[in-house]
C-alpha cells in the first residue's frame, strides 16, 4: 500500500476534524482527535484487486520494483489494464466512493485462469484460491504471498527447505488472522458508524489520493504506474486507506469511549511498578588492583606499584592505559579484558572499604590508595549518580502510567469486541496448504542471495 508521511497524515486528521465539526448537523458527528487513530499492522483485504482474481501471475525476483518513468504518450492507455476492473469513472482520484465489496459468488475463482503477468520473473502458477471466507468475502491465497513476499524471502535466504516450510506456514497463518480481523472489523464499522463518518472516511482516502499524485509530480498517471509496479492497483491501495479509515473510525467510536483510567488506578500501579519510576544509585569507575602475591608477597612492592601509577595518572598520563596493561584484576587485561571498568551499586562491590570511598570520590577525581582484604586498590570515578524514586505528582510519571493503562484497556476492550464479531461471523474453513505450496515453489529462487 502507498504510505503518507507524518505531516500529510497530521493534514487529513486536521482536514477530517473539520468535515465533522463544519460539515456535519448530526448529533452523533464529534471532532475526531489525533489519538483516535492508530496505526493499522497490515494491509486490509482488497477485493477489487486485480491480482485477486483467478490466474497465473509470476511472483517477484527482487526486493526493489522496475524504475518508474515518466508516461510517454503511449502510457497514456495502459490505465485499461492498470485498474481495468474498475468501472470508468469510479476511481477514487476522481470520486470519493470506494469499489463496492463483491458479493462471495461473484469473486469465486474462475476454472480457467488466465495468465496475469505483472511481476517480472520466471516463476508461474496457478493463482485465485480462495484461503478463507468472511461473512461471504473471499481472502485470496496471492493476496497473502503479497503481504509475506519480504518475509518469506529473508527465511529463505536463511533456512534450509524444511525449517523454511515450517516458518512460513506459521507467517502466512499469522497474516490470515490479521486479514480475517481486518474484514470483521471494516465489516463492523459499516454497520455501526453513521453516514457523517462514512463521509469523513471518503473525504481523508481522497486527501490521502491527492497526495499521492502530489508526490508523483502531479502526474495521476505515474502514480498509477507505482501503484503497479508494487502488485496492486491505485484503486487496490484507495480501497486499502479507506478501510484503515473505517477501522480507526470504529475504534474511535466503539473503543475509546469505554476507556476510563481513575486516579486510584494510577497510584495502584505506581506502588505496584515503583522500580519503573526509581533510578539506581550507581558509579562507574576503573579500578586498579596491586596483589601482593603477585610481588612474592611484598605488599609495600604492590602499595608503590600503585603509587607510583596514581602520580604518573595525576601528572596526565591515560589512567585506563595502565588499567588495560598494569592490572592485577582478574579479567582486567589482555585483549578480552574489561580494562577494570566496573558498574558500583550500593552494597554492589565485595571490596567494601573501596566502595564506601567511590560515594565519597567526585566523578573524574582519582582515589588514593586503599587496602582491602589484603590487596591495594586505586580508582578513577567515571561517572556518578545518586538515585532515588520520582514521586507520583511528577507530571512525567502520571502521563507514564496513564498511557500505559490506556494501552492495556484499549487492547483488553478490542480483544473483547473482537471475540464478539468472531462469534456472530460466518467464517469458512481455512485452508493455507495453496498459499504455502506457492512458497515452496519460490524457494530456490528466493534463497538465492
Amino acid at each position: 500500500m502507498g504510505g503518507f508521511n507524518g505531516t500529510m497524515f497530521r493534514i487529513l486528521i486536521a482536514a477530517g476534524a473539520s468535515i465533522l465539526i463544519f460539515g456535519c448537523d448530526s448529533d452523533k458527528a464529534q471532532p475526531v482527535l489525533a489519538q483516535d487513530f492508530y496505526a493499522r499492522h497490515t494491509a486490509a483485504l482488497s477485493p477489487i484487486s486485480p491480482l485477486d482474481r483467478p490466474g497465473v501471475i509470476p511472483l517477484p525476483d527482487s526486493h526493489t520494483p522496475p524504475p518508474v518513468q515518466n508516461p510517454s504518450p503511449g502510457d497514456l492507455n495502459a490505465e485499461s489494464s492498470i485498474g481495468d476492473e474498475h468501472a470508468p469513472g469510479t476511481s477514487a482520484l476522481a470520486s470519493t466512493e470506494p469499489a463496492t465489496m463483491p458479493a462471495a459468488a461473484e469473486a469465486a475463482p474462475s476454472t480457467e485462469p488466465a495468465a496475469q503477468p505483472v511481476m517480472a520473473t520466471d516463476q508461474y502458477m496457478i493463482l485465485g484460491s480462495v484461503v478463507e471466507v468472511v461473512n461471504g468475502t473471499p481472502i485470496y491465497a496471492n493476496k497473502i504471498l503479497r503481504l509475506d513476499i519480504d518475509v518469506l524471502r529473508n527465511f529463505a535466504q536463511q533456512m534450509d527447505r524444511n525449517q523454511f516450510k515450517i516458518a512460513a506456514q506459521y507467517q502466512i497463518e499469522k497474516t490470515l488472522q490479521e486479514l480475517e480481523r481486518d474484514e470483521l472489523e471494516v465489516a463492523a464499522a459499516e454497520r455501526t458508524l453513521d453516514s457523517k463518518d462514512i463521509q469523513l472516511a471518503h473525504a481523508l482516502t481522497t486527501l490521502w489520493s491527492q497526495n499521492q499524485v502530489a508526490e508523483a509530480g502531479g502526474s495521476e498517471q505515474v502514480a498509477r504506474l507505482r501503484a503497479a509496479a508494487s502488485g496492486e492497483s491505485f484503486e487496490d491501495e484507495e480501497d486499502d486507506v479507506y478501510r484503515g479509515f473505517l477501522q480507526k473510525l470504529y475504534f474511535a467510536r466503539k473503543i475509546e469511549p469505554e476507556i476510563s483510567v481513575t486516579v486510584d488506578d494510577e497510584l495502584r500501579y505506581y506502588h505496584a511498578h515503583i522500580q519503573e519510576f526509581t533510578t539506581p544509585t550507581e558509579a562507574s569507575i576503573i579500578l586498579i588492583e596491586a596483589d601482593p602475591e603477585k610481588y612474592d608477597g611484598n605488599a609495600a612492592a604492590a602499595k608503590a606499584k600503585l603509587i607510583d601509577i596514581r602520580k604518573r595518572t595525576l601528572g596526565g598520563e591515560d589512567f585506563a592505559d595502565y588499567a588495560k596493561r598494569k592490572n592485577d584484576l582478574p579479567g582486567a587485561t589482555g585483549d578480552s579484558g574489561n580494562g577494570g571498568q566496573i558498574t558500583v551499586r550500593p552494597n554492589g562491590l565485595a571490596f567494601t572499604d573501596v566502595e564506601a570511598q567511590v560515594w565519597k570520590t567526585a566523578p573524574g577525581q582519582i582515589s588514593d590508595v586503599i587496602e582491602d582484604q589484603g590487596a591495594y586498590f586505586v580508582f578513577k570515578v567515571i561517572t556518578r549518580q545518586i538515585g532515588g524514586a520520582k514521586p507520583f505528582a511528577d507530571r512525567q510519571v502520571q502521563e507514564t502510567i496513564t498511557k500505559r493503562l490506556d494501552d492495556v484497556q484499549r487492547t483488553q476492550r478490542r480483544e473483547a469486541e473482537f471475540e464478539k464479531l468472531v462469534a456472530e461471523s460466518i467464517t469458512s474453513k481455512e485452508n493455507v496448504e495453496p498459499v504455502v505450496e506457492m512458497a515452496m515453489q519460490n524457494y530456490s529462487q528466493w534463497s538465492k542471495k
